[in-house]
């Protein structure tokens, strides 16, 4: 693939498959859509009604009712696929006013709840309203402002990543940090395989596992953490797919 000829932008930041299985392709320039035949570049034509209101895109998401959520540079817009249509969701602080935010991160958990991570602000909880959609700011658990990434484990507990720590949240509360105040880890991403076992990936020091006896994330000692082939590794990229 080149950006001349295939798609708009050779800086791809995020990869996702549908329950149609299209291919979504978002970039710092642009959303892409590949239908195993063609790619087709999204929201960039300002003459129609509704378009994306930042073209560096953070990544996409379609919840489990089929809504298409779109995380941009700032902030998050709903995508109607049939008509081909953007709507911004708002962004509401706890105190009042709404803002725009680098969202880089968004999940729906298993309960229903669609929660989304930005940099800056802290996490936003989705409510529907008979008026409509938005995002309320909800940082009742003192995690960070700075968040990178979201993940809901199968045991329903969820993770909060960010640059500097690894932050776990059950029953609405923040209950512990992990690797808090020590090395410029720079977490980056986290993922689980299908044994339960939890990594994570940071940008400096390679990956860390997740010891549930320890209750501590160890970092994994099989390769020199200064070994550039195993930086290159060791950020997890979790592509996200509907089955």
């Amino acid at each position: 693939l080149t950006s001349d000829n295939d798609i708009s932008s050779s800086m791809i930041t995020h990869l996702y498959q549908d329950h149609d299985g299209i291919i979504w392709i978002s970039t710092e320039d642009g959303l892409n859509r590949y239908d195993g035949a063609k790619f087709s570049v999204i929201g960039k034509d300002r003459n129609k009604p509704t378009y994306l209101t930042n073209s560096f895109i953070r990544r996409t998401f379609e919840d489990n009712s089929g809504r298409f959520f779109v995380a941009t540079l700032n902030g998050v817009q709903l995508y109607d696929r049939a008509k081909e249509e953007f709507t911004t969701i708002p962004l509401l602080l706890e105190q009042g006013g709404e803002i725009n935010a680098n969202t880089p991160s968004i999940v729906e958990r298993r309960n229903g709840e669609i929660w989304i991570g930005t940099n800056g602000y802290g996490m936003f909880k989705l409510v529907e309203k008979e008026g409509g959609l938005f995002f309320m700011q909800d940082n009742s658990n003192g995690n960070s402002l700075f968040i990178d990434y979201l993940f809901e484990d199968s045991q329903e507990r969820l993770w909060i990543i960010s640059p500097s720590s690894i932050s776990l949240l059950e029953n609405g509360q923040s209950i512990k940090q992990y690797l808090a105040g020590g090395m410029s880890e720079e977490f980056s991403s986290i993922c689980e395989d299908a044994y339960g076992n939890l990594y994570v990936g940071s940008r400096y020091f390679g990956m860390f596992y997740y010891d549930e006896v320890k209750d501590d994330f160890i970092f994994n000692y099989l390769v020199h953490p200064f070994d550039s082939a195993f930086f290159l590794s060791a950020k997890i990229t979790v592509t996200d797919a509907k089955s």
